[in-house]
């Protein structure tokens, strides 16, 4: 084995759980890059995935860990349809077999044109070719037992991404958020949602405000206080600044598609100022924020 891929696996961790939470373990797998979350129920009878990575060379990593287990995989719950949390669903099949991949219509409508859209991003051989598709559609507030483990499924609509699901553990209370929360990273805005993400993180707020903890897409598990009240004002902070670009005469390029790349290098200026903290995906903030705020400037202009 490569010192990469072990470093790899070390970064993949049983997440510590209160002793009195029930008969299951929470397991979380991280991506070397773009540093996604893929995490793994595990009872006594079975394992719970929930998100399945981008790459096949962290699914099979993934698939190793799951494999140790000598458990069988009752179901894969993905909870939105980006690439980089189902796209490694093939492999994980290919190393522990078929099983049930759980999601909304909604949601499962948006797995095949993103996979599409990721195959022209030149990841070469590690993007699967093969797409697998959500064969368990399930309603919003849909219960669930799976390998023994009580799970709810909370449909809230679109923000980071076009639609998105949360799965809630009620026994422990646990929420696994996807990217409807993004700790210690910034948040995405890019698909031009942003006054939905606002609405899913009130959501969180009140629906699962007593929850002990958020599993993020992205980021350290933390609790709801920590990380919502925090990401609501990164959101609007961003609107702000865009929405006071827009007002400003000569910002706007000639063919009114965008701000002029000076505007936006002001705006992406002081999001990083007030925001140096915020990790980037690998991806660099200045490009990252650069789509947050394209995102924010189509959707600011359509509700005017």
């Amino acid at each position: 084995m490569r010192l990469k891929d072990i470093a790899v696996m070390l970064v993949a961790c049983t997440v510590a759980v209160p002793a009195w939470a029930g008969d299951f373990k929470v397991h979380r797998y991280v991506a070397e890059k773009w540093n996604t979350n893929s995490y793994w129920l595990e009872s006594d009878s079975g394992i719970v995935v929930i998100d399945a990575q981008l790459f096949r060379s962290d699914a099979k990593l993934m698939a190793t860990m799951i494999k140790s287990t000598g458990k069988p995989v009752a179901g894969a719950f993905i909870t939105h349809a980006h690439g980089d949390h189902f796209g490694g669903l093939n492999a994980l099949f290919e190393e522990l077999g078929s099983f049930p991949v759980i999601t909304t219509q909604k949601t499962a409508d948006g797995f095949k044109p993103t996979h599409e859209s990721y195959l022209t991003y030149g990841f070469g051989d590690d993007f699967d070719k093969k797409l697998v598709e959500a064969d368990r559609i399930v309603e919003d507030g849909a219960k669930l037992n799976l390998a023994g483990i009580d799970l709810m499924v909370d449909e809230i609509g679109a923000g980071e991404s076009e639609n998105s699901i949360l799965i809630y553990q009620p026994d422990r209370k646990i929420l696994f958020t996807g990217d409807a929360t993004m700790h210690s990273a910034h948040f995405y805005l890019g698909e031009g949602f942003s006054e939905g993400a606002l609405a899913q993180h009130r959501h969180i707020q009140k629906t699962y405000g007593d929850a002990k903890l958020l599993y993020p897409g992205h980021g350290d598990p933390a609790t709801p206080r920590s990380v919502l009240a925090s990401e609501i004002e990164y959101i609007t902070f961003q609107q702000s600044l865009v929405k006071e670009a827009l007002n400003m005469p000569g910002n706007m390029k000639e063919d009114g598609t965008g701000l002029k790349d000076d505007a936006v290098k002001k705006i992406v200026a002081a999001i990083l100022a007030r925001y140096p903290h915020l990790g980037d995906y690998d991806i660099g903030a200045e490009t990252f924020l650069g789509w947050n705020v394209s995102g924010l400037v189509r959707e600011l202009k359509t509700a005017d």
